[in-house]
């Protein structure tokens, strides 16, 4: 392991909906890297029991957690880290391995996390070795300054930098981890947040310290930091001081290059809105592109705002000034001339600061069948894109609609993968979870779904039970979606075994998935219709009209002479 890669799309290969609905599989190359029960490399006798933790990054590198069974594991040393960084599956760090800290082992690892240079962050428990019975457990957190070469960069009983009166680290919260091997850091309950400089450990800011742009105010709380790939962190905190009070008391800040500034504040006036419209509350974790520029979620008060009418996405990107990305209220674009954006939910943020947003919408033509709608904002357009609505068909012809959207994960390109429920003849609470990605041409295809079989190995065969798929967040260590349009996923099965996947979808001209557009991929589409002819099978019902005829063969030739825009 990992199995060697599957090209879909061809007929030996192509796995449809066990229902037999008309929907073809899109040319992806899927790759188990993991599968539970199966011997864990270099370990004799062990095997993995659970997995879960998978990281991906833009160069195919990954990372992943375990949980091992077998000859000499016990609760101590049984959870590991491994990648494919020598090419292979291999065992990166274990519990019971010597953490840097002199006298103690790892013990209890969070979920790692991996950068663009294939560098590994962990934030891990660790305990004195051997193990004293009346010794506290410490967290650290851990980032490699070599392959294989774990450095602390906090640890819980060690001095924090910078906090007055002096204190310890305590209550470290996992950290993310940057393109340039930074990492920022919240801790003691979040009274302070640090991060990691070359040669030191530096305070952002912390409890008790002046709150930037706001007069004699200092900071009470500071939540969880939002990473950029260069360490420029994005925060939400509560401050207190004289004239503070419950409606004004929360702010986010952005902290980089030696300067903190504030952002927004609620009982601000709210951007875009009228006299009297103030920002009312802010949320927890706002998303951050590669300038640190911010987009997040806000809702306001005042005259003529209540439901429907309270919540904007806000943004800072193109170095402009607090500007509303989309408001409650606002027509919202490809859904019909009396539909509304009425709230929205999470926002998804790349490094070029596109923004990817699930919308609840509103009008006299919407219903509670298609009230939810997926969205991108790219950083260089004036107005959004549709992706995908509830009610819509799945593809023409399918018979099958959208039902639900759960994410979306956005990559560097600005393409949306997401978990959906889809819905129509045939489909059952078994086999309506869809993973589906936008395609490089621009498609969203399906690439996984449950009730579907999956080749795990050769020969190896399994139903599809569940789908696990985070997005996550590659500016912070824990991407899912990379720039190539390859997705990493949890696939649980009927036998209640799992398997860890990556899967790159090409475009449709692609048709291998090798990554190049040339004539094999006509041969073998030609070879793949005829074996559909042959056994009733839509492996090339290229234009999703639920049918295998000739006129996929000459949409997928002018579509071969297109090329894909953008691959």
């Amino acid at each position: 392991m990992p199995t060697a890669a599957r090209s879909v799309g061809r007929s030996a290969l192509a796995v449809l909906i066990a229902s037999g609905a008309a929907v073809a599989a899109p040319p992806a190359e899927y790759t188990t890297l993991a599968v539970t029960g199966a011997a864990a490399p270099g370990l004799k006798g062990v095997t993995f029991q659970r997995l879960n933790g998978l990281t991906l990054n833009d160069s195919g590198q990954w990372v992943l957690h375990a949980v091992l069974a077998g000859t000499g594991v016990t609760t101590s040393n049984d959870g590991s880290v491994w990648s494919n960084r020598s090419g292979s599956l291999a065992l990166e760090y274990r519990e019971g391995d010597p953490s840097p800290i002199e006298t103690y082992s790892l013990t209890s690892m969070a979920y790692p996390a991996l950068n663009g240079q294939g560098t590994i962050g962990l934030t891990s428990a660790v305990s004195l070795t051997p193990p004293v019975t009346s010794a506290p457990t410490m967290v650290g957190v851990f980032v490699e300054s070599a392959p294989g070469v774990l450095a602390t960069v906090a640890a819980d009983t060690q001095p924090a930098p910078g906090i007055d009166p002096p204190a310890n680290f305590a209550s470290i919260l996992p950290a993310p981890l940057a393109l340039t091997n930074l990492t920022a850091i919240n801790a003691n309950l979040g009274r302070g947040i640090w991060w990691d400089r070359p040669g030191a450990l530096e305070l952002v800011t912390g409890f008790g310290q002046a709150a930037p742009d706001i007069d004699g105010a200092t900071f009470a709380h500071l939540d969880p930091v939002s990473q950029n790939h260069e360490g420029g962190v994005v925060f939400r905190a509560r401050v207190q001081g004289a004239g503070i009070t419950s409606s004004t008391n929360s702010g986010l800040w952005v902290a980089g290059g030696g300067i903190t500034r504030l952002l927004a504040r609620t009982g601000d006036p709210a951007p875009g809105f009228g006299d009297g419209v103030v920002i009312a509350e802010l949320a927890l974790k706002p998303g951050t592109d590669a300038t640190a520029a911010a987009t997040f979620r806000a809702r306001v008060s005042g005259p003529g705002i209540g439901p429907g009418s309270d919540q904007v996405i806000y943004t800072t990107r193109r170095k402009d000034p607090l500007t509303p990305l989309a408001r409650s209220g606002d027509a919202a674009p490809g859904a019909g001339d009396d539909a509304v954006y009425h709230s929205f939910g999470g926002v998804a943020v790349n490094d070029a600061g596109d923004a990817a947003y699930i919308a609840r919408l509103a009008g006299a033509s919407v219903t509670s069948g298609n009230n939810f709608a997926v969205y991108v904002f790219p950083a260089s357009a004036d107005e959004p894109r549709l992706v995908a609505r509830e009610g819509d068909a799945v593809s023409p012809g399918s018979g099958l609609v959208y039902t639900q959207f759960v994410g979306p994960a956005l990559n560097g390109f600005g393409r949306v993968a997401m978990l959906a429920r889809v819905a129509g003849e045939g489909i059952t609470s078994a086999n309506n979870l869809w993973l589906v990605a936008e395609a490089p041409d621009g498609r969203l295809v399906r690439v996984a779904a449950t009730g579907e079989a999956f080749e795990v190995a050769p020969g190896d065969v399994r139903t599809v039970r569940d789908i696990g798929f985070e997005g996550g967040d590659p500016k912070e260590g824990h991407g899912q979606f990379t720039f190539d349009s390859t997705l990493a996923f949890r696939l649980n099965f009927t036998d209640f075994s799992d398997a860890l996947v990556t899967a790159r979808v090409a475009c449709g001209p692609d048709w291998n998935a090798d990554g190049v557009i040339n004539s094999t991929d006509v041969s073998d589409f030609i070879n793949d219709w005829f074996a559909d002819q042959a056994s009733g099978t839509l492996a090339t019902d290229f234009n999703f009209d639920g049918t295998s005829n000739s006129t996929d063969v000459s949409d997928f030739i002018n579509a071969w002479f297109g090329g894909c825009d953008g691959y």
